[in-house]
């Protein structure tokens, strides 16, 4: 039996895109409250464009992510920034984000039988400590996780060995005692077996896109097939 699982938080234990969505509408809508003449198309270029821009710009760490710099960079562009409404937009994103979030199914049960087993959980994962803290106890799974590896903790993000050394100290588990699971195959899986760890890669929808076919990983689209590994 294992000793351990490293899991990813966003896009693995549940869907990403459809609360990114709703928060980024109502940020948009809170806009209009203030300027109404601002473009919706145009809001929604400008934070693709700005999104891209800090990718490059702060690669590779946790403030690439951070959207009150996104909506910084955005009102600053359009010629109507301010304090109060950035801050505005940046609750009013995370507010709906966090009101949308629902995990996978099977996602609890999977915990669960981790800590009946008394196997410890770490959440591996980029972005901000404080936000993604948040999203755990959105989520009501703060009782089964036992850590959380954050990219602001440890200055750099996932594929870097640093963030999965940094989560194996602290169940203080080797790597070949442990498992990763996660969506992304060039963050959670190539980081993974990179440092012998198993890995899985979780796809829900079965669009494999980016993988190489390496000995060191399986692909899954469901928990109930992570069973086999906490018999």
């Amino acid at each position: 039996m294992i000793k351990g699982v490293l899991i990813d938080l966003d896009n693995t234990l549940y869907s990403y895109e459809e609360c990114h969505q709703a928060g980024l509408r109502s940020s948009l809508k809170q806009l209009h409250k203030a300027h109404p003449e601002v473009d919706s198309e145009l809001f929604f270029e400008e934070y693709k464009l700005i999104q891209s821009d800090l990718k490059i710009k702060l690669e590779k760490t946790a403030a690439s992510h951070h959207r009150l710099i996104y909506f910084q960079s955005i009102l600053e562009k359009l010629n109507i920034w301010n304090s109060k409404l950035c801050l505005d937009l940046y609750h009013s994103y995370w507010n709906n984000f966090l009101a949308k979030m629902a995990l996978f199914d099977n996602a609890l049960l999977f915990l669960k039988e981790l800590k009946s087993k008394q196997i410890p959980i770490v959440i591996v994962t980029d972005l901000v400590a404080q936000i993604q803290f948040e999203k755990i106890l959105k989520l009501d799974i703060d009782q089964y996780i036992d850590f959380i590896v954050t990219s602001e903790e440890v200055g750099i993000e996932k594929p870097n060995q640093v963030i999965f050394k940094s989560a194996l100290k602290k169940i203080q588990c080797k790597a070949n005692e442990v498992v990763m699971i996660g969506d992304s195959f060039d963050k959670d899986i190539i980081g993974a077996i990179e440092l012998g760890i198993q890995a899985f890669w979780y796809d829900p929808d079965k669009k494999w896109l980016g993988g190489r076919e390496l000995p060191q990983y399986t692909k899954i689209s469901s928990f109930k097939e992570l069973d086999a590994i906490i018999k």
